[in-house]
């Protein structure tokens, strides 16, 4: 909270130089409204589907944690150096 970087802000900088060209060039009388720093968010929650997509059955935060599980597996395999 107190130092925002990371991915949203990168994405709302993203949004806005492309907000500012799309409406220095935009045709007015096609499109009277501006465009929106919203309209060219990548990650905008808003618009995630409510539903997560599921491959093979699973949601990705089930294959998230069966991808950590296997990871942790194969290094607790491995031999300790001497």
């Amino acid at each position: 909270m107190m130092e925002p970087w990371g991915l949203r802000p990168q994405d709302i900088m993203h949004a806005h130089a492309l907000s500012i060209l799309a409406n220095i060039n935009r045709n007015k009388e096609v499109r009277p409204d501006p465009y929106e720093i919203k309209d060219f968010m990548l990650f905008d929650k808003a618009k995630q589907p409510a539903v997560d997509p599921k491959i093979d059955g699973k949601t990705c935060e089930e294959w998230k944690l069966i991808f950590a599980a296997e990871a942790l597996a194969a290094q607790r395999s491995k031999p300790l150096p001497p």
